[in-house]
């Protein structure tokens, strides 16, 4: 019962962290299509989609990042286990 709830927390944990992402990300100027779709793959458990569509759109687009959203970028890629490289986002850091 007890690693049932930390997990469950653990899950709600990472969706609130990849929510404030997304909505980040959206400041910073990822288009609106994009942000909906990743709100809708979060919506759907997709989490690994979902992180891999922002930073994908986010250097696709050129957009300038902040580097506290840098090294939030490499939080979740951490916590994730996300196997691909992240580094050229460091690229787009203004």
């Amino acid at each position: 019962m007890i690693f049932s709830a930390l997990f469950k927390w653990r899950i709600r944990s990472l969706k609130a962290m990849l929510k404030d992402f997304v909505n980040t990300a959206a400041e910073l100027g990822l288009p609106e299509k994009d942000t909906d779709f990743a709100l809708d793959l979060l919506s759907h458990y997709e989490y690994g989609e979902c992180f891999h569509l922002v930073i994908a759109q986010l250097y696709e687009f050129d957009i300038k990042i902040t580097n506290e959203f840098y090294e939030t970028i490499k939080q979740l890629a951490n916590k994730m286990k996300y196997s691909a490289s992240i580094n050229h986002m460091q690229e787009l850091v203004q």
